[in-house]
């Protein structure tokens, strides 16, 4: 009797042991915003998701193998707060984990990531746009696919994704290059990376990405160089993005900041510039045009923020860019709009 209490004691400390060496993580974010925007003399009230951070709700795990090598998953779906809808409807077939499904393995070689995820331009962009790249803030309401026959999406995240990430331990330097399988569906298919230098107040990287048009075909390219610096007082960016096909080009060039108000709120600003060439314009594909946006956020908790946006596109020639939730916008014509908004995190 002695003996099997001492075992089940034993086993039991096992598998503590090993419990102790795994975890798995339900995660998730909560933003919806009151948002109003106008276009083409045309106005819209409207409830949305997405004005500062991405809604989403997600389960991530990690194992420990020994040795310094970690096993990791990653299960992550956007979600509508506004009317509850979750994944990515748009597709067929739908995908509910459309933000990320990921397997990996971590160690002192860096970390190999297998699945659907963010291609390494887009990660620059959504790090170095103050708004993240969301929200009547966001900078990608400027970029233009130039006529390219590809879901403009596929520069934001791919699937059948593999990528690679450096090691973090290189003083500073970091990066990541990754491979998506187009599998015979046209657009799908791409390459690229990302490096970097962070530490202190100073961060810079470049990014780009290619995407095969067709197998054997014409290719859409997206790259990005961008910088800040925090001064204590004001963190100040800039970001230059250029966008390329069939000899369309796109030119965004973006100045930013965000300042700190208090123990507890952030304002943030920023002025783009979007310039296409001839070829584009006379293709009717880009036109020039320009943003400019102004957000406060208040830190109710660390967990719990308010905050209220303002934005607006003027459009030059044929243009019709317009911010997220704006009604049709004339050729030349401006979109604006503000929003007041709630974020959660769990």
């Amino acid at each position: 009797m002695k003996k099997s209490i001492v075992a089940l004691a034993v086993l039991s400390s096992v598998a503590g042991t090993a419990f102790a060496q795994s975890s798995v993580t339900l995660f998730g974010v909560m933003d919806v915003a009151a948002r109003y925007t106008k276009a083409g003399g045309q106005t819209l009230s409207s409830l949305a998701s997405d004005g500062q951070l991405s809604s989403r709700l997600g389960v991530r795990g990690v194992e420990d193998l020994g040795g310094g090598m970690k096993a990791n998953f990653w299960l992550e779906s956007a979600l509508a707060v506004d009317n509850g809808v979750a994944g990515d409807q748009t597709t067929s077939p739908t995908k509910l984990w459309n933000r990320r499904s990921t397997v990996g393995l971590t160690g002192d070689f860096g970390e190999i990531r297998l699945g659907r995820d963010k291609t390494s331009e887009r990660n620059l962009v959504d790090e170095f746009d103050v708004f993240g790249g969301l929200g009547l803030g966001d900078v990608t309401k400027l970029y233009s696919a130039m006529g390219a026959p590809v879901a403009f999406g596929s520069n934001n995240r791919t699937d059948n994704e593999v990528r690679y990430f450096l090691p973090n331990n290189l003083g500073g330097f970091y990066g990541s290059v990754d491979v998506a399988a187009g599998e015979g569906t046209v657009g799908q298919k791409s390459y690229g990376g990302r490096f970097g230098y962070k530490q202190g107040p100073l961060h810079v990287s470049a990014a780009a990405q290619v995407i095969y048009l067709q197998n054997n075909g014409p290719k859409f390219g997206q790259g990005s160089v961008a910088g800040t610096y925090d001064f204590g007082i004001v963190k100040a960016g800039v970001m230059l993005t250029e966008l390329k096909t069939n000899g369309r080009k796109e030119t965004v060039w973006t100045i930013n900041g965000s300042i700190p108000v208090g123990d507890s709120g952030t304002i943030k600003l920023s002025y783009s510039d979007a310039n296409a060439n001839t070829a584009a314009e006379n293709a009717k594909a880009a036109y020039d045009a320009n943003l400019i946006s102004a957000q406060f956020v208040y830190k109710l908790s660390k967990r719990t923020q308010l905050y209220t946006t303002v934005s607006k596109i003027d459009n030059k020639g044929a243009g019709k860019f317009a911010l997220n939730s704006s009604p049709a916008v004339y050729a030349g014509g401006g979109s604006g709009g503000f929003e007041v908004g709630m974020t959660h995190s769990f």
